[in-house]
């Protein structure tokens, strides 16, 4: 396998990172991170952290897989419906966690 050299800067134009920071301000953006994060569906995130762990002992195809239909599940929950809710009413969401 060829190794290949990249900028942290070119990172986020390949979504690899969300964002390049100075290292000072890496905790900060961190923490900024990490509460968007806390804000999000219970639902989703639940099933992200499924896939992730199982995903360890696939293959890149079998992930892929596993990926797709956690999407699937995670589009048939309450808190989807309330996401696309409160985006409609222009509204903070309040997550049901199923």
């Amino acid at each position: 396998m060829r190794s290949i050299f990249l900028s942290a800067e070119r990172c986020p134009d390949l979504d690899l990172a969300n964002e390049v920071v100075p290292h000072d301000q890496l905790m900060e953006a961190a923490n900024a991170s990490a509460e968007r994060i806390k804000a999000s569906s219970p639902a989703s995130l639940s099933h992200i952290k499924e896939v992730t762990v199982r995903g360890l002992e696939l293959s890149i195809d079998e992930r892929i897989k596993l990926a797709r239909e956690f999407h699937v599940r995670c589009l048939q929950t309450e808190d989807a419906r309330e996401g696309l809710r409160a985006f409609a009413e222009k509204r903070d969401p309040v997550w049901p966690g199923r």
